[in-house]
């Protein structure tokens, strides 16, 4: 462990601290206006039945599918995310905290499962990717969404309070996370999608973070659709 690591929180830690404010977090806005809309289009694709999505948060995309009328449940390892979604869907959709590494549903019972960004705060990606298999039906879809690594940053910076607290993060790239699927022998991949940040241009410019150059077409994020056999 390097010094800095040892100012790495885990994230059920880190999104507990900074539940309260994740929803007002700048970054909430990028992603809803250039990734929702690819994940809702991803989730149209797929074949009917329930939906599990992975690392819930705050019930963003969960409150956003039980509105079209589609059966959801949200998981996540963050007790205050989670009553903060509850809060905010008023029990619409049923949460569930436990761990994407150990998801407790028998086997085959979702037709769809979301993570949106949550494998890059996720040490044991594999044992995800051995229960997401096990809980999907045969043709169901596994919907990935991940920051792109080349994106310059080190670590998740969540907000807490005027300042950031940072989330031990792992960055993996697309091509990665296509073997780590593939070496179960269960899914394929059926779309890939490129986020970049000549995307994020908008004329008010209200959706750039400071940090952000969007007048350089950069990698920012990918989306996959990867699905079981």
């Amino acid at each position: 462990m390097t010094i800095d690591d040892e100012f790495l929180l885990p994230a059920r830690e880190a999104y507990d601290l900074a539940a309260a404010e994740y929803d007002h977090w700048q970054w909430q806005n990028v992603w809803r206006k250039i990734e929702a809309p690819h994940i809702a289009n991803e989730v149209r694709k797929g074949p009917a039945g329930a939906i599990l999505d992975l690392g819930t948060g705050t019930g963003f995309y969960a409150a956003s599918l039980a509105e079209a009328g589609l059966t959801v449940v949200g998981l996540d390892i963050s007790l205050q995310m989670l009553l903060l979604a509850q809060s905010f869907m008023q029990h619409r959709v049923p949460l569930v905290q436990a761990s994407a590494a150990q998801i407790p549903f028998r086997n085959e019972t979702f037709s769809q499962v979301i993570a949106a960004r949550v494998l890059s705060q996720i040490d044991e990606v594999d044992r995800v990717f051995g229960e997401v298999s096990r809980i999907l039906k045969p043709g169901g879809a596994f919907i990935v969404s991940e920051v792109d690594p080349a994106h310059p940053y080190r670590a998740t910076a969540l907000p807490l309070g005027g300042r950031k607290i940072r989330v031990r993060t792992f960055k993996r790239t697309r091509a990665s996370l296509i073997r780590r699927a593939r070496s179960f022998g269960s899914f394929y991949v059926s779309d890939q999608i490129w986020i970049r940040t000549r995307d994020l241009k908008d004329e008010d410019n209200m959706l750039e973070p400071a940090s952000l150059d969007t007048t350089q077409d950069l990698p920012l994020a990918f989306v996959l659709r990867l699905v079981r056999t």
